[in-house]
């Protein structure tokens, strides 16, 4: 198996050396690289690389071997620093540097070797990045040795999520309130290694965002239906909306991009969740805010007494039954005050409708009638992290110059997905369903490269050499 994946190696490597003039005579400008330091490494990964050379962009991919190194760090045009990731031992292999406007140039002359800077056969961690985030950041672990089953620990509270991509590297999200300290990685085996670094939680564990938006504070604490609001944070701009508990707040201002002023709406009683929404889809939360509110329940009032499922995806598409009474067309529905898709008033009983995106965490669900009673109940539906799941990549294999029609199966993928092939946007994505994406690939140097599918939020996760 080894001389199998050796002449692999090499074939590759051939293949790439004819094409590289080719790939290069497409660019006006392409990168050069001069050197690279050390040119050799521990076949486990993990090696701290400098590339040399000239024309190198921010957010350049750097790829060993075909394969994506981590930690990639653009310090100038003429230096490149990153972590290589394992391959075979004795493999002499190209380093390549493609920049994001797709031009690229190729080193041969990295050698991996059989030695390894971890404790021989076992589990280790080469670095963290980045080294601080909050809940929901999505933390690249480098080493050796991990296990596909392995779990993520920050300083004892378990990750919800590992993305293992291979044995050497592995994508795992900031569970909410993680100390600060060490991430340590444990195998079903027992073996664990913690983080050389530490990892610096940055979240407060009552304030979530996406985007660029964030809320410092909410004043008062305690409020109640018709109570003026005075939000402080960053990002805010005119247009945003306001929802407590759910219910849309009324006379909303954002007299500058650090200050949102609102009325509180009517709704349930109870602790709420303050919730600022930008025109573009920024959002930002606060829990914990004391709500007395005095919702309306008479007359034609919509009631929802419950919604299946009660969980979905942060990056929405879930399809919701909602039921209760009182619903006549033309209704509309919210969840966490942002507008949900495909209403359908199926009967006085039942609404159909599709979540939109939303932080994570618990929304209410509401109904509106068309003269404007609101009905729902408080923190009725969960939003949950969106995590992908790639399986297999159909063909295996395709043209340098791009054009490949790829099919890409799993689970969880969510409305406006997007890929990466070898670490390149792919060209055209023509088809998203929650287990199966078609996109057509781009061109890119020859060799094995990762597939990697990213759900709106961040969620990310994909097969390593899937396709060649």
């Amino acid at each position: 198996m080894r001389k199998r994946l050796v002449t692999l190696g090499l074939l590759l490597a051939v293949v790439a050396l004819f094409a590289t003039p080719r790939a290069q005579a497409l660019a006006a400008n392409p990168p050069t690289i001069s050197t690279v330091t050390p040119n050799t490494g521990t076949a486990s990964g993990g090696t701290t690389i400098t590339i040399y050379g000239t024309g190198f962009q921010t957010g350049a991919f750097v790829s060993v071997g075909g394969v994506l190194a981590t930690s990639v760090s653009v310090l100038n045009a003429a230096q490149i620093t990153a972590i290589t990731p394992p391959g075979v031992s004795g493999n002499t292999v190209q380093v390549a540097v493609i920049n994001p406007d797709g031009q690229s140039v190729f080193y041969s002359g990295f050698t991996y070797s059989a030695t390894s800077s971890g404790t021989p056969g076992g589990l280790w961690i080469a670095g963290i990045n980045p080294p601080t985030g909050a809940q929901g950041t999505v933390v690249h672990v480098t080493g050796g040795a991990f296990s596909a089953s392995a779990t993520a620990h920050f300083s004892g509270i378990p990750a919800t999520e590992v993305i293992w991509i291979h044995q050497g590297y592995m994508m795992v999200p900031v569970p909410v309130g993680a100390p600060s300290g060490p991430i340590t990685i444990v195998n079903p085996g027992g073996q664990t290694a913690s983080s050389p670094t530490a990892f610096t939680y940055t979240g407060t564990g009552t304030s979530t965002s996406t985007g660029s938006l964030s809320i410092t504070s909410v004043s008062p604490s305690s409020t109640s239906a018709g109570s003026a609001l005075v939000i402080s944070g960053s990002g805010f701009i005119g247009g945003a909306t306001v929802t407590v508990g759910g219910f849309p707040a009324t006379g909303v201002a954002a007299p500058t991009s650090t200050l949102i002023t609102a009325t509180a709406p009517a709704g349930p009683s109870g602790l709420a969740t303050v919730v600022v929404t930008n025109p573009g889809g920024a959002a930002a939360s606060w829990a914990g805010v004391s709500y007395s509110g005095t919702p309306v329940t008479s007359g034609t009032t919509p009631s929802v007494t419950s919604v299946s499922p009660s969980t979905g995806w942060s990056a929405g598409g879930t399809s919701v039954s909602i039921n209760g009474s009182g619903f006549f067309a033309p209704a509309t529905v919210t969840f966490g005050g942002v507008p949900a898709t495909s209403v359908t008033v199926v009967s006085p009983n039942l609404i159909t409708a599709t979540a939109p995106a939303n932080p994570v965490g618990g929304v209410s669900v509401l109904v509106s009638s068309a003269a404007g009673a609101v009905g729902g109940l408080n923190s009725d539906f969960t939003y949950e992290l969106a995590w992908p799941r790639v399986t297999a990549v159909s063909p295996r294999t395709g043209a340098l110059s791009g054009g490949t029609t790829l099919t890409i199966t799993g689970t969880g993928f969510a409305p406006g997905a997007t890929v990466t092939v070898g670490g390149l946007p792919v060209a055209t994505v023509s088809a998203v369903s929650p287990r199966q994406i078609v996109v057509t690939t781009p061109a890119g140097p020859a060799g094995a490269a990762p597939v990697i599918v990213t759900n709106p939020g961040g969620a990310i996760a994909g097969l390593a050499s899937a396709f060649s």
